[in-house]
């Protein structure tokens, strides 16, 4: 295990575990159960007895930190917004003075740490279930005349939007094998009263001609209008493109990524499937074989109808401009991780 998730409670181990091995899905839930990990670090007792560290106080802020760069550097590989949710949500922090100050100065208290670390988690999530709030209202309106539509991959926000419409709809639902991101749709649809199909992903194409639109949500998206989401979601994107059907990203504008802007690019993220098609072959031939494929995949802007934003419902073509105006908001109050 990495030396800082020891400083983790058990409690926050456990929301660690969740995320990791996949039982709860979506960055915004992954963005909120690491707050709550912080949280927890930022209340801990530190060790007096580390060496090298001047303070118990300043033993909770090099937690905080640590761990906030660990999940960036890690989670925030396929979702940017975890880098931007955790510098918004740790900028007071950073914002304190330290231990080094000078005589006379005022060092950090354990006490300051935790409440500048609520005041930020706090501001975020308001503005996050704001922001969250209106995507699902803008969504709304453009399925209204949609008696049947397709969704591709979990998203709590495409859920959200699914969950608020008065009216019971024909919903299909593919499997998305590579990491089940299907299923945690189908409890939330069914009990709102949806007619819920769950199909496997292979099948899309057989009942798109009964849909009337495709909603996915996003890991990340470029200032050029190109989405990232689970594998499939490319899929669905080329045939919807083929047979005019629209094809919408519902995001919030935090899971920008505005480093493509200068030339910085995701890396492809692989995943084992080993477990899920290995489970029946033979081990002695399970063991000869590659079972690792691409997890993560970029849906380019053209096969896009409209991403539906906090900000309304925008066409590729009219992303870049809102992205540097949202860019330059956003990041003149946190700590940039854009490696330029």
């Amino acid at each position: 295990m990495n030396d800082i998730l020891v400083r983790i409670p058990d409690e926050g181990k456990k929301l660690y575990d969740d995320m990791h091995s996949g039982r709860i899905l979506g960055a915004a839930n992954h963005i909120r159960m690491i707050g709550d990990i912080l949280r927890m670090v930022a209340a801990a007792d530190a060790d007096d007895e580390t060496a090298g560290i001047a303070s118990r106080e300043e033993m909770r802020r090099k937690d905080v930190l640590d761990l906030c760069r660990f999940f960036q550097n890690t989670r925030g590989k396929s979702s940017y917004a975890i880098v931007t949710a955790l510098n918004l949500m740790t900028r007071y922090v950073r914002a304190l003075p330290q231990d080094d100050v000078a005589p006379g100065g005022h060092s950090a208290h354990a006490t300051d740490i935790a409440r500048a670390l609520q005041r930020g988690i706090d501001e975020y999530l308001l503005q996050a279930d704001e922001n969250a709030s209106s995507i699902v209202e803008y969504a709304g309106r453009l399925a209204q005349s949609m008696d049947a539509f397709i969704v591709y991959d979990y998203s709590s926000t495409v859920e959200a939007f699914v969950a608020s419409l008065a009216q019971p709809r024909r919903i299909y639902v593919p499997e998305s094998r590579i990491i089940d991101g299907g299923k945690p749709f189908l409890s939330t649809f069914a009990h709102v009263g949806h007619d819920v199909h769950y199909i496997p992903d292979a099948a899309m194409l057989t009942v798109l001609g009964e849909c009337h639109g495709a909603f996915i949500g996003a890991e990340t998206f470029y200032p050029d209008g190109t989405a990232f989401n689970t594998a499939g979601s490319d899929i669905l994107a080329e045939l919807c493109a083929a047979r005019s059907i629209p094809y919408y990203v519902l995001t919030p504008l935090i899971k920008l990524d505005m480093r493509a802007a200068f030339g910085i690019y995701k890396q492809p993220i692989k995943g084992n499937m080993s477990d899920i098609l290995g489970k029946s072959l033979d081990p002695e031939l399970r063991s000869r074989l590659h079972m690792s494929c691409i997890e993560l995949v970029a849906i380019p802007p053209a096969h896009i109808t409209a991403f539906v934003t906090e900000a309304g419902i925008v066409p590729p073509a009219a992303l870049y401009g809102l992205s540097v105006e949202y860019d330059r908001r956003v990041n003149a109050l946190t700590e940039r991780s854009t490696d330029r």
